[in-house]
């Protein structure tokens, strides 16, 4: 059998609720729903995209390593059995399910004159001409194929297509035959039907059995069914549910490679075109998740184990199998049938000759669907973007200076179809983005992120609108030998976007008349993440830039007052007074709470004021003017172009001269220097600084500096964090003429100060 181009989709919480046949002839039968109540809210909570229309957020922030975390020294290394491998760990939300479908075709000729063949199948093929070599498609055409050649040896004689009926399927309703009632009260009322679910409902009343199956024989199948079906094994693996349809076909274990198009940045060949492309991640996901009635993440998702009883104490899992010996010869009994063919003992690579051959030869049975041989196209690196500057060294999300990532995920991964031909791999989107690709430039006059010259991104721009997308293909891969050998068709593509959430805003509230004559209004400022997690105990700091009467500011707690009830207000309870940063004056300042919030209230103001909101982590500025007696709160608009740069010293020179340079580049660069930096050392000699480069979060700083007449030079240099704050003072000797390495003692340096 050839196989088809695979097809990829999207799933949602109806598909997977109502999830059909792989075959497309057995529709889901109405009223039918496959989740419960209990599964509707977990298949919610775990898609990022409930309504499957590929559209997600960013990922939460975490701790963990997004890529092999362990996998150098891991035993077992990228294999069902390496706990380390992390492209096995499906995340608990925000996913994305590609479902995966592959048909086959097999041939249908003659040797002219003959036409024996043809004949007999012209009903499948739709072909009456032996020149003509037709083909019959599986799974599609089982129950045609059943109904003309199905027959036995035993009593009665004929042709007998029930006999094909060797699989239940995800759309059976929840009923059994008589004889179960016992067995299975709490499964349905249903009892006296000629169909099975097929379900793991197995002395539900309070035992179950993950992989023992109700089938319409009145019985159940022994302890350990785990596929494909074997004539030579049928208490294990005869699955008969009372209907003959697409589902039975047992379709050989193909194995699919799924992928993301890396960024044109990573990868000339074959890369995604979009300057955003190329985030996200794959995934193994189980079965066992995906077609349990509970959707029960905690035994589905990562390498838990399946939950038999649904919250009810119904039967779970309702699909099988959920494991099979692959190649199939490899079932531990004595003449195992079904599908051979070579393998590599194990170990990832083409093991036959000319030929893929299976990945696997485990006399494990391999588990649906674990990922196997997983690449990935990702750099791990921190793009220009700084995310924020933080007040811990421990902190590893929020200290001591956090620059957005790129992405650093699996980005290419192998499972196997199932006997259905169907298989599923889970998508993340991440948090990690190619943001340079947007930074306003020269070169890119569109870019919608402004980059200022403390290297803070503003992402305004994007709120709402892709920060991210993935191009993911597939291809299924034909293991057993063919002459000669061709590489099967691709399969159709899916495109994720990733919508970013991150925003920074200074709202106006009118807080009206709060004494005789005495006007008040609150500002609040609001910090969102990409995620639209909220930044929390961020420095906020405000200055009025209008007139005001008195100096009747301060920081507001409590829920901020609205009018409209179009306007969210907010709730600041728990942001607290901070001291303004060093070197600076006139501002008031807060520490966000766990909103992400801040707020001042302003009393005695005039006409209107005019409040600059200062995100001191982030680098960033939000103003807003609003008159009094306006009841519609009034939010800061669009930034500006170019924004501002920190009210911190920059530079400091020495006799007269302009000195210093500050960078945040974790890739360096040129520093500008407004100015040489000169030292004149009586008249015979003259020292310059020629060049300037600082490598912040590689914790070194790079300077030249040449001199008139001496072979060294005594420099000072002053470090300083973004907020103005004197970190060190550095004295050091250097030789002249050459580029010469100082080493920082931490990666929180945003200014630097020279003097030669």
């Amino acid at each position: 059998m050839t196989p088809n181009a695979p097809v990829l989709s999207e799933a949602s919480v109806a598909s997977l609720s109502a999830p059909g046949s792989p075959g497309t002839d057995a529709a889901p039968l109405a009223g039918e729903a496959q989740l419960s109540t209990v599964g509707l809210a977990n298949a919610t909570t775990f898609l990022g995209d409930p309504t499957g229309n590929g559209v997600f957020t960013p990922d939460l922030w975490n701790a963990d390593t997004p890529w092999k975390s362990c996998e150098a020294g891991a035993a077992n290394a990228n294999t069902p059995q390496d706990e380390c491998d992390v492209s096995n760990d499906t995340p608990a939300t925000n996913n994305g399910l590609v479902q995966i479908k592959v048909t086959g075709s097999f041939p249908v000729e003659d040797a002219p004159p003959s036409n024996t063949n043809t004949n007999y199948f012209s009903g499948l093929t739709g072909n009456t001409n032996p020149a003509v070599i037709g083909t019959i498609t599986l799974p599609k055409q089982w129950a045609a194929l059943a109904a003309l050649m199905a027959t036995g040896s035993e009593a009665p004689t004929g042709i007998q297509p029930n006999l094909w009926d060797i699989h239940g399927g995800p759309t059976n309703p929840l009923t059994h035959v008589v004889s179960f009632a016992t067995l299975c009260p709490k499964d349905g009322t249903v009892f006296n039907s000629l169909f099975d679910a097929v379900d793991d409902c197995a002395n539900n009343n309070g035992v179950g059995n993950a992989y023992s199956f109700s089938r319409v024989f009145g019985d159940f199948t022994t302890f350990g069914t785990v596929g494909p079906f074997d004539a030579q094994a049928p208490s294990a693996t005869l699955l008969s549910d009372g209907r003959l349809n697409s589902d039975d076909a047992p379709m050989p274990a193909l194995p699919v490679t799924l992928s993301i198009a890396p960024n044109a940045s990573v990868s000339s060949t074959g890369a995604d075109p979009s300057p955003i492309g190329g985030v996200g991640g794959l995934y193994g996901v189980r079965k066992w998740l995906v077609y349990s009635h509970d959707f029960n993440i905690n035994g589905g998702a990562g390498n838990g184990s399946p939950v038999a009883l649904t919250t009810t104490g119904a039967g779970n899992l309702y699909n099988p199998y959920y494991q099979e010996y692959i190649p199939s010869t490899q079932r531990p009994i004595s003449e195992a049938s079904g599908v051979d063919g070579v393998y590599d003992f194990g170990y990832p690579g083409s093991s036959g000759d000319d030929f893929p051959g299976f990945s696997l030869g485990w006399t494990t049975p391999y588990t649906f669907w674990t990922a196997l041989d997983n690449t990935t196209a990702d750099t791990s690196a921190s793009n220009l973007c700084l995310r924020r500057e933080g007040t811990s060294d421990s902190d590893p999300l929020n200290g001591p200076t956090a620059y957005y990532q790129n992405p650093y995920y699996p980005t290419s991964a192998t499972v196997y179809t199932d006997e259905r031909g169907e298989a599923y791999v889970d998508y993340n989107p991440g948090n990690g983005f190619y943001l340079n690709s947007l930074i306003k430039s020269s070169t890119n006059p569109n870019g919608p992120i402004v980059l200022d010259l403390n290297g803070a991104c503003d992402l305004q721009g994007l709120l709402g609108k892709p920060i991210g997308s993935s191009l993911i293909s597939a291809q299924v891969q034909f293991p057993y030998q063919s002459v000669p050998y061709t590489a099967p068709a691709g399969a159709n593509t899916l495109t994720k976007v990733v919508n970013s959430e991150w925003s920074k805003t200074l709202v106006s509230y009118d807080k009206g008349v709060v004494a005789p004559g005495v006007d008040a209004s609150i500002f609040l400022a609001t910090a969102t993440d990409i995620n639209g997690q909220p930044f929390e105990n961020e420095d906020v700091c405000f200055s009025i830039q209008g007139a005001a009467l008195g100096a009747g500011i301060s920081v507001f707690e409590g829920v901020v007052p609205f009018v409209s009830t179009s306007a969210p207000g907010g709730d600041t309870t728990g942001a607290s007074a901070d001291d303004p940063p060093k070197g600076t004056s006139g501002y008031t300042c807060a520490d966000t709470n766990k909103n992400g919030q801040a707020a001042v209230e302003i009393i005695g103001s005039i006409a209107g004021i005019d409040v600059t909101a200062w995100f001191v982590d982030e680098h960033l500025f939000r103003d807003v003017t609003t008159t009094l007696g306006n009841p519609t709160p009034v939010t800061s608009g669009t930034p500006p172009t170019v924004l501002p740069a920190d009210p911190v010293v920059l530079h400091t020179g020495n006799a007269g001269s302009a000195g210093g340079s500050s960078s945040s580049s974790s890739s360096g660069g040129s520093a500008p220097v407004s100015a040489p930096v000169t030292n004149s050392v009586g008249a015979a000699n003259a020292c310059t600084v020629k060049s300037f480069h600082l490598y912040a979060k590689r914790h070194i700083a790079k300077i030249k500096v040449s001199c008139t007449k001496s072979l060294t030079d005594s420099i000072v240099m002053r470090t300083y964090r973004s907020n103005g704050k004197l970190l060190h003072t550095i004295k050091v000797s250097i030789a002249t003429g050459k580029t010469v390495t100082i080493h920082l003692s931490t990666k929180k340096v945003a200014h630097v100060s020279l003097s030669v």
